[in-house]
């Protein structure tokens, strides 16, 4: 169906606040406007595991739980003025048949958004899968992953083998029709993927062949791609390799960053998915066409800002990398890494990575090609914050003058 039938109070307060009018058929396009490029990766899964405390799956029947979750859900993002893809789709899926029964693996909030869909939609896996808990944050304390802790709020069995005989194992006992992948972080060995009676789905945030591998949309982003998207791929036992399901493809925006990207391309991805189930026996599986490109798994090696490369390459690095891992360089002794810049076109006769004289508000460095105008950057002295150029160059004159010079050559390397 292209319309959709939201079922949400709006507050009082909220009257006249440009927020869609509730009880109303809205258009999928109207919709859309409303959502698309809002970084919501934490509020689809922090929302449902709210809801789902108070009782999902617990004494009501599973098309009841899955009618609550779903009017629960579209009704706070209502209030929000933003609805996640997924969402929206959910809650027209109220006619969509029984599906066999799902496993599903996962880890991050990419993850999260495709199983919290499912869910809304009536899907409930009778296993989750994923990586054990790791040390996060500055105290490096064990924490699950965003799959985990949903999983667990909803009382879904969840699994965290390390082992490829124990994945086997953990599907072999709950033994799911279908297993459904989304960024699961592990290889399935080829006796995992034998387990469901109908295979293994993975969720890709790329358009395969393109992009294979640990980090696609960072990839994407650092190599000016103009578009991007997702592919539901059968699995194999090679690194995504297995033939295409159904593919949506979708623009990269210029200044897009890559926290935006992901969570737009996890709606994309929620949304194809629960498309794409309901008329999975009727589809046939095509062969993935065109030259493979990769996206290794990211290390320290990709944040190291190299000078020698042009501007705009370092600025979509930083854009790419800012909420992962972020780009970094040394100004003597000091770490500082760059969380948000901008490209400034021009020639200047300067090493690249020397700071130019610029305006008392601006810190400006030189590279390969044109110029990095820095905003934002947190330096591994004092308490840490984020400061503007302007901030460091008034608390750190020492580092942030005109011919300062970042990492020597170190990581000034020709660019390739």
């Amino acid at each position: 169906s292209d319309q959709v039938l939201m079922r949400a109070r709006r507050p009082r307060s909220q009257e006249g606040a440009g927020l869609p009018e509730t009880s109303a058929l809205l258009s999928r396009k109207s919709c859309n406007r409303a959502i698309v490029g809002k970084p919501l990766l934490g509020a689809p899964c922090n929302a449902l595991q709210r809801f789902l405390k108070r009782g999902l799956g617990r004494g009501r029947s599973r098309a009841d739980s899955a009618g609550a979750a779903q009017v629960s859900l579209i009704g706070k993002f209502l209030q929000a003025g933003r609805i996640p893809e997924a969402f929206e789709l959910a809650s027209s899926a109220a006619a969509i048949p029984p599906l066999p029964s799902l496993a599903f693996a996962g880890s991050p909030e990419f993850a999260c958004r495709a199983l919290a869909a499912l869910m809304t939609a009536g899907h409930r896996p009778r296993l989750v899968l994923t990586q054990p808990d790791r040390p996060a944050g500055r105290g490096r304390r064990s924490s699950p992953s965003a799959v985990k802790r949903l999983a667990l709020d909803a009382s879904i069995p969840v699994a965290t083998p390390r082992r490829a005989d124990a994945i086997e194992a953990a599907l072999a006992r709950a033994a799911p029709d279908l297993l459904i992948v989304a960024a699961y972080g592990l290889l399935l060995p080829a006796a995992a993927l034998a387990r469901p009676r109908l295979g293994c789905i993975n969720v890709h945030a790329s358009l395969l062949p393109r992009w294979r591998g640990a980090a696609p949309i960072e990839r994407a982003l650092i190599a000016g791609d103009e578009a991007t998207g997702v592919s539901l791929m059968q699995m194999d036992e090679g690194l995504d390799t297995g033939p295409v399901l159904a593919q949506s493809r979708m623009p990269i925006a210029p200044r897009a960053t890559g926290a935006a990207l992901e969570s737009a391309l996890a709606d994309l991805g929620a949304r194809l998915l629960l498309q794409t189930l309901p008329i999975l026996s009727q589809l046939t599986p095509r062969p993935q066409r065109g030259p493979a490109t990769w996206a290794p798994k990211l290390g320290r090696q990709d944040a190291a800002a190299n000078w020698r490369h042009s501007a705009s390459e370092l600025d979509r690095r930083i854009r790419a990398l800012a909420h992962r891992l972020p780009v970094f360089g040394t100004l003597g002794e000091v770490r500082v890494q760059l969380l948000a810049a901008t490209a400034a076109a021009g020639t200047w006769d300067a090493v690249p990575g020397t700071i130019l004289p610029a305006g008392k508000e601006e810190i400006l460095v030189a590279c390969g090609e044109g110029a990095l105008r820095l905003q934002a950057l947190r330096l591994n002295r004092g308490k840490g914050n984020v400061l503007g150029p302007r901030e460091a160059r008034n608390g750190f004159p020492r580092l942030f003058h005109p011919g300062a010079r970042f990492d020597g050559n170190r990581d000034c390397s020709p660019s390739r």
